[in-house]
């Protein structure tokens, strides 16, 4: 949505949280359905979205 690819997605998590993401480590988590919460409020983060639980 925010024309972002997985890579500069990855180089943006990787920079601000200094922990190494690949692009393919976020494309299999989203593939399988197997992405953690903590990593949806980062990618959230990252593209200046809130989470908000109503």
């Amino acid at each position: 949505m925010r024309g972002l690819t997985y890579e500069s997605l990855a180089q943006k998590l990787t920079k601000k949280y200094g922990k190494s993401v690949t692009p393919q480590s976020i494309n299999n988590k989203l593939s399988r359905g197997s992405i953690k919460y903590i990593d949806v409020i980062r990618i959230a983060e990252v593209l200046d979205y809130k989470i908000t639980w109503t």
